[in-house]
């Protein structure tokens, strides 16, 4: 099933808190992860390549980090690809795996590889030819509870999302819905 006008708005819509573009330093996305775990060691993923790099760039290193080499449709330039996998390379040890998902979907393939890094609690970068929008859904409803994710909403700023039940049954419903998953 095509994605309709309602989904289109429901997607639209953070599903955690929006913080503005003028709002993301790196004091402030220390601040709120700090108020959200508590001080407790818990998974943190992204989705986006911007969003990736800015989080890097704060020295906060992602279990998972999803990206696609686009931005605003716009392909970055590798230098920028680079620039997320050298800042992982010199402190982390990380495994790379790369699928395709086209615009618009949720390819089995995508779905699956995230699932197992989620669950091996590994420290990787997903690489995606194609588009990684909607990878998102998956991650809510993959990663473990109080797990933190963060998204880019465009032109608006950065999302932060802590899982917990309701929000995983809220994806999940919406992947059902939809029947994204190829």
């Amino acid at each position: 099933m095509p994605i309709n006008e309602k989904h289109i708005e429901i997607l639209k819509k953070p599903f955690g808190d929006l913080i503005s573009n003028e709002d993301v330093t790196k004091n402030k996305i220390l601040e709120i992860i700090n108020k959200l775990t508590k001080g407790n060691q818990i998974p943190l993923i992204t989705v986006g390549d911007a969003t990736t790099e800015k989080i890097l760039s704060f020295g906060i290193f992602p279990q998972l980090a999803i990206i696609d080499g686009v931005e605003r449709r716009i392909k970055r330039s590798e230098v920028k690809n680079l620039k997320i996998k050298k800042a992982y390379s010199r402190n982390e040890k990380i495994k790379i795996y790369k699928c395709i998902n086209k615009q618009g979907s949720i390819s089995s393939k995508a779905y699956n590889i995230i699932k197992t890094i989620i669950t091996k609690k590994e420290k990787a970068i997903l690489c995606v030819d194609g588009e990684e929008d909607l990878l998102a859904l998956p991650v809510f409803v993959l990663a473990s509870e109080n797990s933190l994710i963060l998204y880019g909403q465009p032109l608006e700023g950065l999302v932060v999302v802590k899982t917990d039940k309701e929000l995983r049954e809220k994806a999940q419903n919406l992947l059902d819905d939809i029947g994204l998953v190829d």
